[in-house]
């Protein structure tokens, strides 16, 4: 009887840890859709690069108008995942009519932790408010890789898995930040 009993608890601890919930399965799922979870976690910087069009959101003459724009080139989104951190660098075209002139303007700014900054022409920073830092925190997580990482995580919560007009949706709950909600592929 010695014998069994361990052998019986070891089967069920194995069973127990096989099984995932809804929630981790959707989240594996979406893992293996990006390349595997081992490849995802194995990720600790990552650079977007491009270019193309900004719209200058809000600020037109009436708020249905969507005519002011800017080129941008040399657009470069650095993140360390590790370290919670992200800079930004760009360069920005008006293609209007525009209060600082038509000229290129090279902007960098980004987030480290709990504070935000931006970057002058001379590489001076300036701190920029709470509610900046909160948003470009909330940027990382704008990437499905960065937030497959994040809810893979050890310090992730992930709960109340549901499908929403096709959708399935699950809630992610990170330390010191709100709940994200995200969306996997239609199922």
């Amino acid at each position: 009887m010695r014998r069994t009993f361990p052998i019986a608890l070891l089967a069920a601890t194995v069973a127990a840890c096989a099984s995932q919930t809804p929630e981790q399965r959707a989240i594996a799922d979406v893992a293996d859709a990006l390349g595997g979870a081992d490849r995802i976690l194995a990720v600790h910087t990552l650079v977007l690069e491009g270019e193309g069009t900004l719209w200058n959101t809000g600020q037109d003459m009436t708020i249905d108008a969507t005519g002011q724009t800017f080129s941008v080139t040399g657009y470069r989104r650095a993140m360390d995942l590790e370290a919670s951190r992200m800079r930004v660098t760009q360069t920005r075209t008006p293609n209007f009519p525009y209060f600082q002139g038509q000229s290129p303007q090279t902007q960098t700014f980004g987030v480290d932790g709990e504070v935000a900054y931006a970057m002058n022409a001379s590489g001076a920073a300036t701190r920029a408010p709470a509610e900046t830092a909160a948003d470009r925190q909330a940027e990382l997580y704008h990437h499905p890789i960065v937030l497959v990482r994040a809810a893979l995580g050890p310090q992730a919560s992930v709960g109340n898995v549901r499908n929403d007009g096709g959708e399935q949706l699950v809630d992610i709950t990170l330390p010191d930040a709100p709940t994200i909600n995200f969306g996997s592929a239609p199922s």
